[in-house]
């Protein structure tokens, strides 16, 4: 969401707007826990929300979830 220059909805929009064709999943990470930015992010066409972790275990966890939810689609 706190991103220098174009913010994470900007952002998202952005990538929404030049795959008409393609829709690449989203995963969005950030610090904020907003519930209307949250519920922004999802209207706009995110995939998944996951509030910054704190510890490289958890960065862990979200990589391999990641993987098994939208890396073996592409695969199927």
């Amino acid at each position: 969401m706190n991103m220098p220059g174009l913010n994470g909805l900007e952002t998202l929009v952005f990538i929404r707007s030049k795959n008409q064709l393609f829709s690449p999943p989203v995963v969005m990470l950030s610090t904020s826990d907003q519930p209307e930015l949250i519920t922004s992010a999802y209207a706009n066409g995110i995939n998944s929300f996951i509030k910054k972790p704190i510890s490289v275990d958890e960065y862990d966890q979200i990589a391999d979830a990641i993987k098994v939810c939208f890396l073996s689609l592409a695969m199927a």
